[in-house]
Formats: C-alpha cells, structure tokens, sequence
C-alpha cells in the first residue's frame, strides 16, 4: 500500500521541472495531432490522453509551484541587492515597467504607423494612433512614479487625465472594430505563432488584472493608473488575438458568425475601458474635492 501511495504520488505530483516538460510536450503533441496528423487516429488519441494528464498534474501542482518560485526569488533576493531592490521598493519596480512598456509601445506604434502607410491600411494607422495614446499615458505617468508618497493632488490630477485620455482611446477603438467589420482587416499570425501570442495576450490579460486589484492596497493613484493602463493594452490584445484565431480556424464564408464574435468582444471591450474612465475621472475629481476641503479646514 505505502508503494503504490509513494506511486501515486510521484505521478500527481511530479517536480517542477517535470511538471513544465510534460505541459510543453503535451502542447507540441497536440500542435502536432491538429496540423498535420488529423483529429483521428492512435497517435491523436495518445496526444488527448497525455494532455489530459498534463492539466491534471498541472492543476494539482500549481500551488506547490507557486511557493517554490516565491520561495526561490526570495533567497535570490538576498543575494541581490537590485532584485531586492525591484521586489521590495513598489515605485522602482513600476518605473522598471513604465520604462519596459514605453520603449515596446514606441517601437510598436513606430512599426504599425509606417507599415500603415506603406500598405494604405486603416487598421494598422488607427492601430498605432491607439497604442501611441498608451504611449503618452505611460509618459506622463512615468513622470510620477517615485515621487513623495505625499503629493496626492498631483497624482489625482494625472490620474483624471489618464482617464480622459482613456476616453479617447475608447473612441479610436471603435473605429477599430468598425475597421475590422467593414474591411475585415486585422491580425493574422503564420504558423505556429498564434499559439506563442495567444499564451502571452492571456499571460498579460491575467497578471494585468492581478496587478491592478494588487495595487490598491499601496494607496498611490498613480501607480493604480498604470494598473489600469496595462489592462486597457491587455484588452487590446485580446481583440487582435479574436480576430486572427477567426482568421486561421474559423470559416470564411460564414461572416455572421465573424461579425457577432468581434461585435460582442470589442463591444464589452469598449464598455469596460470606458468605466474604467469614468471611475477613475470621478474618483480623482472626488478626491481632489476632499482634499482642497481638508485644506480649507486647516
């Protein structure tokens, strides 16, 4: 009996290193059962087995992972002095961010801007127009970050402009839903690449939301404002994702069911970028009320 619960428990809860090698050959079997062996056959059925297994280990073992790494970055940190300094200090970790996303944002509306023009694409120039509004937002807020915790008027006051600005950007992103209807343009990725992008936009999608819920606790707008930036980018990315997974997978001459997927997707994407502008618009005017009244009284 101990043999087979020892058995048991090897195979459930195999070590990280383990854990990561079956889910990556489980993504490679079934890349490989759906590009080129077919749905059927013995070699598809060992793939659905294997990936049945992998997301079971894998749910089993999140848990344990997720203390080994934490336990892992903080004898690194000891060792570290400037990963020290990134996982401790909230402004310097956010200044490494704000300056990782400025310099991607300008080179990737750069590259859209210009392979707009050249190929006389709407998308790709409302597309780059977009991500340039990202580009100032995370410009101005980079101005911010690591100032006195204290100056919560100035950061109130860039938090409603970031909120206006998102409000733009909402704007500009209807017209790229429109653009995607109407001239079916959007993203398509050749090969393999799709499932590379779709595990980053969902990695982003998922670590953007678990930031921005994370930085409440610190009591800085500004650094909530960046929360809400890398959400609104995220979003983004899962509409360029929807459009070229319909792209690759789905059936060209079915066109309603195109229009109703990016209708409903974009359409909640705009809803939610636009509440996420108006909640920060009437926060910091809430806000710097209650501020100038404090003052008044002192």
């Amino acid at each position: 009996m101990k043999q087979i619960k020892k058995f048991l428990h090897i195979l459930l809860f195999p070590k990280t290193a383990v854990l990561v090698l079956c889910v990556f050959i489980a993504a490679a079997m079934l890349i490989y059962t759906f590009g080129f062996c077919g749905e059927d056959g013995i070699f598809a059925y060992i793939s659905y087995a294997f990936s049945a297994y992998a997301l079971v280990i894998l749910c089993l073992g999140f848990v344990p992972a997720i203390r080994r790494i934490k336990s892992f970055k903080r004898q690194f940190a000891d060792k570290n002095k400037y990963f020290n300094l990134y996982m401790q200090d909230i402004n310097f970790k956010t200044r490494i961010s704000l300056y990782c996303s400025l310099t991607v944002n300008t080179v990737y509306a750069l590259l859209k801007f210009v392979s707009g023009i050249f190929y006389g694409s709407a998308w790709l120039i409302t597309l780059a127009a977009y991500y340039g509004l990202l580009l100032t937002m995370r410009f101005l807020l980079l101005r911010h970050v690591g100032s006195r915790a204290g100056d919560l008027r100035s950061e109130w006051k860039r938090c409603r402009l970031c909120g206006i600005v998102l409000i733009f950007m909402n704007i500009i992103l209807t017209g790229m839903i429109i653009l995607v209807l109407h001239r079916n343009e959007g993203f398509i990725y050749t090969g393999y690449l799709i499932y590379v992008m779709a595990m980053y936009d969902f990695y982003t999608m998922i670590t953007s939301v678990i930031n921005l819920v994370k930085s409440r606790k610190h009591n800085r707008p500004v650094l909530s404002t960046t929360r809400a930036v890398n959400v609104a980018a995220a979003l983004i990315s899962m509409l360029s994702l929807e459009t070229a997974m319909i792209t690759q997978f789905g059936d060209e001459s079915d066109t309603v069911f195109r229009h109703v997927m990016i209708a409903s997707t974009g359409g909640s994407i705009c809803l939610i970028v636009l509440s996420m502008a108006a909640f920060m618009i009437l926060l910091a005017t809430k806000s710097l009320k209650k501020l100038q009244n404090n003052s008044s009284e002192a």
